[in-house]
């Protein structure tokens, strides 16, 4: 090979690499010495081989980054929506959720229809030995009740890590839950009654609509965009013609199509609202799993009225199991208080305590959170690829923003709770998407699970889910 043209082998490495999964995107590549010493040649072949890739669309050099593999836009187009805002109406699909949800956590079938971590990505060392200092330390104060709020300084270290991402938020107006499920319960009982219409996403996470039905709620649907979410100027007009007794989203890294809401978006929609009297319950489960360099702003860093009830939680960041999350209830936060004491006195002294050491040791659990989305990056991308690769023509794809779930449309003629079933015969789990609507709005899609280390077996199951689409889709 002549000198001029020794970058375009070393670009085509790099692509075929790029290719097969060994890079995904975000992934940052070697630096320029890094791969001036593995392939033995000289700077300026090696920087020629990284435009050449970047000429290509397959890398983008970012400052202090060095260059970094382009996510882009999948080939596939993204999901649609549907356009309408039906009537509110009450939810009645609990009994299908609650099959699907058991079906997930199933030990003998493929995990793609949860929403939870892989445990292999969790820090099981690092948990183990900061529950044995706990314990060691600390006995009496485990072995008690806990006070009904929260382990107090759990408290003062989760407000002082929500400063600059949610305005200002005390430690006294946080109420420790189990898990940000009961967090969003407590939330919707403190502002609305039985009857009320909720403001949600279209498509909504599914077990929302579950606790809706529960309180004899109704959902007034709103469509979101894959990738940017609701529009404010929609939902003022909806707000016109309709009443609702609160709002219930997902901004951050939205479950179950990934997107971002922009600030400016975040602004209008709490403007709009709380003009309005309306409070906004957010859930920021995944705004730690966010792929950007700037973790996203929550809601609640535009409310000026204390009208905005944010709920988080550890499950996915840390451990399902422990159950921790949190509630800020802003001016209905003594209501909330009341509820959670009344209905389980408080939440389990051992893990509050273990996750305020985690906490502790920020550092740390940086490390961990930058690996997490790493990793989930990196499966997203390669379950992207199998979709693509596998599905029949015709299908549509999320291009998620964070976290680790897929939304996927099938073409006309798709069916998400026969695939569900006949992907169970299989022995894979999926959520079909007709749980994710109280209408049937969303038949045709199917969400995926992506959050764990993707491997081959990982691959094969999006084969066999897209071998089945096959069968019943008309291309």
């Amino acid at each position: 090979m002549e000198k001029n043209f020794l970058y375009m082998g070393v670009a085509e490495e790099l692509a075929a690499r790029i290719r097969d999964g060994e890079f995904a995107a975000g992934d940052r590549l070697p630096s320029l010495r890094e791969l001036r010493r593995r392939t033995g040649f000289g700077l300026a072949t090696v920087y020629q081989a990284y435009l050449e890739l970047e000429r290509r669309g397959l890398v983008v050099s970012r400052p202090r980054s060095g260059f970094v593999v382009e996510g882009g836009c999948p080939s596939l187009p993204l999901p649609e929506t549907f356009r309408g805002v039906p009537d509110p109406l009450h939810p009645t699909r609990s009994a299908l959720a609650a099959a699907v949800v058991e079906a997930a956590a199933t030990p003998s079938i493929l995990p793609l229809g949860g929403a939870s971590p892989s445990p292999e990505l969790m820090p099981r060392a690092f948990l183990a030995r900061l529950t044995r200092e706990v314990l060691r330390q600390d006995m009496d104060a485990v072995v008690g009740y806990e006070h009904p709020k929260g382990y107090p300084e759990l408290r003062r270290r989760i407000a002082r890590r929500c400063l600059g991402r949610a305005g200002f938020l005390s430690p006294e107006e946080l109420v420790i839950t189990n898990g940000a499920t009961e967090a969003v319960a407590l939330c919707l009982r403190a502002v609305t009654k039985p009857g009320d219409a909720v403001l949600v996403e279209s498509p909504a996470y599914h077990g929302f609509l579950q606790i809706m039905e529960d309180l004899g709620l109704f959902a007034l649907e709103v469509p979101a965009r894959p990738d940017r979410g609701l529009d404010p100027v929609q939902v003022e007009a909806v707000l016109a013609q309709r009443k609702v007794a609160a709002c219930l989203v997902v901004p951050n890294v939205n479950n179950p199509q990934g997107f971002i809401m922009r600030n400016e978006d975040k602004e209008a929609l709490v403007e709009i609202l709380t003009r309005r009297d309306i409070p906004v319950i957010e859930d920021d489960t995944y705004g730690e799993l966010a792929y950007g360099e700037e973790r996203p702003r929550m809601l609640r860093a535009f409310d000026r009225r204390g009208m905005v009830l944010s709920c988080s939680t550890f499950s996915k960041t840390l451990a399902a199991g422990m159950r921790l999350g949190w509630a800020a209830a802003g001016r209905f936060s003594e209501k909330v208080a009341r509820f959670k004491l009344n209905a389980s006195v408080g939440t389990g002294s051992l893990h509050q305590r273990v996750v305020a050491s985690v906490l502790e040791k920020e550092p740390t659990f940086e490390r961990h959170l930058r690996h997490l989305r790493n990793t989930f990056r990196r499966s997203i991308d390669l379950a992207r690829r199998g979709v693509e690769r596998h599905f029949p023509e015709g299908t549509r794809l999320s291009a998620p923003q964070g976290g680790a779930l897929l939304w996927v449309e099938l073409p006309p003629g798709g069916d998400s709770l026969e695939l569900y079933r006949r992907a169970l015969e299989s022995r894979i789990a999926i959520l079909p998407g007709l749980i994710c609507s109280t209408t049937d709005a969303y038949r045709r899609y199917i969400r995926l699970n992506c959050g764990h280390s993707w491997n081959e077996e990982f691959d094969e199951g999006v084969r066999v889910l897209g071998k089945i689409a096959h069968t019943f889709v008309k291309e």
